[in-house]
């Protein structure tokens, strides 16, 4: 029982919970972006921007990263397609943004548009990340299902132990008792 409960909150918890780093990190990243594209116009800003965009696309790659450690199970070819979708989203994102920190697009809109085969790659690695947060729930579900299951077990080898204490250490102490208790009856009674 304690292994099991040990690899659930070792395992699926902490999973769980790079998983909710890794969204919250691309969500910093796509809202870098669009502040680049809102703010074409100041490129100082933009290279702010542009910074802060890359720390957070790094730290979500590194997220990532960790979901790959220990043993290979079903979420990391995910992980690692996501990985590489995040690779080529910055591959095509970068001289789109260099430009646009440049200031070569004359509206919003065109650098958004050129933005379009980047935001392509991400939104497929966010998609990879939903499918590793399925995995990683079911498999969280799953692990909490096993230990109930085992707590169900014992609970029944408890009962199981009590029954067997009823059924044969109370008549074994009652006859004790009366074989103590009955020479004391009979020496009264002489």
């Amino acid at each position: 029982i304690q292994s099991l409960s040990e690899d659930f909150m070792a395992h699926a918890v902490q999973e769980l919970e790079t998983v909710g780093q890794v969204r919250q990190h691309l969500v910093a990243v796509r809202l870098h972006e669009k502040q680049m594209v809102i703010d074409y116009e100041d490129g100082a800003r933009v290279a702010k921007h542009r910074e802060a965009w890359l720390a957070e696309l790094a730290a979500t790659k590194q997220a990532l990263a960790s979901l790959l450690e220990g043993e290979e199970d079903a979420d990391n070819a995910l992980a690692r397609e996501a990985v590489q979708r995040l690779d080529a989203y910055l591959e095509r994102s970068e001289p789109v943004l260099k430009n646009i920190q440049d200031g070569q697009y004359d509206n919003a809109r065109a650098a958004d548009r050129m933005l379009g085969r980047a935001k392509d790659e991400v939104a497929v690695a966010e998609e990879r990340i939903e499918q590793i947060a399925t995995i990683v729930s079911a498999e969280a579900a799953q692990m909490r299902t096993d230990l109930q299951s085992l707590l169900g077990w014992g609970v029944l080898a408890f009962g199981a132990v009590l029954v067997v204490i009823l059924l044969v250490v109370v008549p074994l102490t009652l006859a004790n008792s009366r074989s103590i208790t009955m020479p004391i009856a009979y020496a009264v009674n002489v």
